[in-house]
């Protein structure tokens, strides 16, 4: 056996299983093996490899939706550093084709056939309402999103429009585009609950008095509204009270402080210059409250009649020159003065008023 064996490798024949095979099939076979075993060490090579491909989808937020129901439709990019430029959507309304509007209103047995293909023209297929980008990043992960606001007015199975995507090369890349199925709000065309118009044959009259009530009632207010301006007309007011009569209930009661008796003499000065100061405005109207004791004498000269203040001229330079001292030039004065001073300023006040010899209270 061996001695066969042997004769047969010399042939170029080996034994295999008890069938004779050539030896260069052998071969043959061990380097196809071999180049297999290559290959799939090439390829898991390559699978090892990171890829920075980035990875796209694109999703919509409704599956079926009603005719002019807005939706979101997003174009999501995720990768590493994805290297792709993105032409958002514009704002734009698309309408359909003749030929597609003539398809769509095919079989229809109302109307015209070119008034329905009219009809169709002016309805759009589809109203971008917007289309933002933005952009996060989640690790080494970077995530592009794209979201386009769109509402559908035609019923049907309809393939959103593609975001044009490119790669740093400016070749265009394609991506799965989804469809959305927009149904018809009334697709049987059934009646709808509609209210019929009102009916006023039947309420005539009653009309009628609605719109006289209207009209009474608008005429009772304005009666009303004149009755009672004219009675907040009749009303009588009460006479104001003179400057002078003012003037000597405060001088009255500034002398019931006893401000002289007591030696107070600023106290004295300050009140009664402010008191003869508002008897000035109510009276004469001159805005003495600002003025300097030389401002008031101008006013007092260019105001009063030239009799009244030649004959009161005295009185006024001896009344504003001791206030005047008395406040800047701490001077103090004794009582008698003061009490001079005081019956002085009234006397002047009541010449000023041109009223009679009253008594201060």
């Amino acid at each position: 056996m061996k001695t066969a064996c042997f004769a047969t490798l010399k042939k170029g024949i080996a034994p295999f299983g008890g069938c004779e095979i050539n030896v260069m099939k052998l071969r043959a076979i061990a380097i196809c093996i071999v180049s297999c075993i290559a290959f799939a060490g090439a390829l898991s090579a390559d699978d090892s490899t990171p890829s920075h491909h980035p990875e796209i989808r694109a999703s919509v937020s409704v599956q079926k939706t009603t005719i002019g129901v807005p939706f979101e439709y997003r174009v999501v990019i995720a990768g590493k550093k994805p290297d792709v430029k993105v032409r958002l959507p514009e704002k734009r309304v698309v309408y359909p084709e003749p030929r597609e509007a003539l398809k769509e209103n095919k079989g229809k047995e109302r109307g015209d056939r070119s008034t329905a293909q009219d009809d169709a023209l002016k309805v759009p297929i589809f109203v971008i309402k917007s289309a933002r980008k933005e952009e996060s990043k989640s690790g080494e992960v970077e995530q592009i999103s794209i979201i386009v606001e769109m509402a559908y007015f035609h019923p049907g199975k309809h393939r959103l429009p593609e975001v044009e995507l490119f790669d740093s090369e400016n070749v265009k890349i394609g991506y799965r585009v989804p469809e959305i199925e927009i149904e018809s709000t009334n697709p049987q065309g059934e009646f709808q609950e509609i209210e019929p118009p009102l009916e006023l044959s039947g309420n005539w009259w009653r009309l009628v008095w609605v719109i006289l009530g209207i009209c009474a009632v608008f005429a009772a207010g304005y009666y009303f509204a004149r009755w009672w301006n004219a009675r907040k007309a009749n009303v009588p007011t009460s006479p104001p009270i003179p400057p002078i009569e003012i003037f000597m209930q405060e001088a009255g009661s500034l002398a019931r402080k006893k401000h002289i008796e007591e030696g107070r003499v600023r106290e004295y000065v300050f009140e009664m210059s402010a008191i003869f100061r508002r008897f000035l405005v109510g009276q004469w109207r001159i805005d003495a409250m600002d003025m300097t004791v030389t401002e008031i004498r101008a006013a007092l000269q260019k105001t009063l009649p030239r009799a009244m203040f030649k004959r009161n001229e005295s009185d006024i330079d001896a009344v504003l020159n001791l206030w005047d001292l008395a406040k800047f030039a701490e001077f103090s004065p004794s009582g008698e003065t003061l009490k001079v001073n005081f019956a002085a300023t009234v006397r002047l006040a009541k010449n000023l008023a041109g009223a009679g010899s009253d008594v201060v209270a």
